[in-house]
């Protein structure tokens, strides 16, 4: 959770160098937010009727492909502002159908009295993406390119 976030800030941070508007910055945002607002509670039935494991699979899956065409594209030389919010929605939404599944898939393994401990750890992670993230993506930054993070 921390290196999508990682990820994520650093792009919306390469995003605004670029481009210099807050506007575009805030596309990336939008890109990153509306998949799992509109999406999750579609993830959650599905995780409770199909394999958990293969949604997170797939869900992992999915968000990578759209990272890796990020990077392609970055590498390529050429890479244009709606490829950066095709990608990060791409990913947001493949994660928006891992995440309930990865919940779901703890009470699977740990007996019943461990669910308060780990609901406490997962929301803790959960933080961890928006607290931890832009401080360690702000410093990389300082130290190395974009296609570096992704």
């Amino acid at each position: 959770m921390i290196g999508s976030g990682l990820t994520i800030f650093a792009l919306g941070v390469y995003v605004y160098q670029q481009t210099h508007t807050a506007s575009s910055y805030t596309l990336i945002l939008l890109c990153v937010f509306i998949p799992p607002f509109l999406l999750k509670p579609f993830g959650g039935i599905l995780a409770d009727r199909y394999d958990r494991r293969l949604m997170m699979l797939i869900g992992d899956l999915g968000a990578t492909l759209g990272l890796l065409f990020i990077l392609f594209m970055m590498l390529k030389g050429d890479i244009q502002l709606w490829q950066i919010y095709l990608g990060i929605a791409t990913s947001s939404t493949f994660s928006a159908f891992q995440e309930p599944a990865f919940k779901a898939l703890v009470t699977d393994f740990l007996p019943e009295d461990q669910y308060a401990k780990a609901s406490g750890l997962m929301q803790l992670a959960s933080s961890a993406q928006y607290l931890i993230s832009p401080f360690l993506a702000g410093i990389l930054l300082t130290i190395i390119d974009i296609e570096f993070i992704l």
